[in-house]
């Protein structure tokens, strides 16, 4: 499973890169596999396969339009052009993806954020259970 993920993260990489978004978050995939378990690393391969199918696959598509070579797309750049129809389309197909992934890291967060509450929760219990007791008079 780690190998999928670490091919899915290497192969997606060259149009990740062309999106509107952190190479460093997109990196912090691969980095916390290491230190998480089991749930995140099935988590996260779950994720990346469905981003794989279904926006990444769109964002290639329109990327390879049979039409305008690699060339085009930099010569595109290269000369500031940025509204012709084919770079609307790429962009809203980059902002798709873009949202997968912010969306999967608020996710994420928010449960770093319940656990650290759960924790807290626990020892703010064993704390008051071990102080006074109202039982002892």
């Amino acid at each position: 499973m780690i190998d999928d993920i670490l091919k899915l993260h290497e192969d997606m990489r060259p149009f990740i890169e062309k999106c509107p978004m952190s190479i460093k978050k997109y990196n912090r995939l691969i980095h916390a596999i290491d230190k998480k378990g089991v749930p995140y690393i099935r988590k996260v391969h779950l994720f990346l396969i469905d981003v794989y199918t279904h926006e990444y696959k769109e964002l290639v598509r329109i990327r390879n339009l049979p039409h305008i070579c690699e060339a085009m797309w930099d010569n595109y750049a290269l000369f500031g052009v940025k509204n012709l129809p084919e770079q609307k389309l790429f962009r809203v197909a980059a902002d798709k993806v873009a949202k997968r992934f912010r969306i999967f890291f608020k996710e994420l967060s928010d449960e770093r954020k319940e656990e650290r509450n759960k924790k807290r929760i626990g020892r703010n219990i064993e704390v008051k259970c071990n102080s006074t007791s109202i039982f002892e008079s």
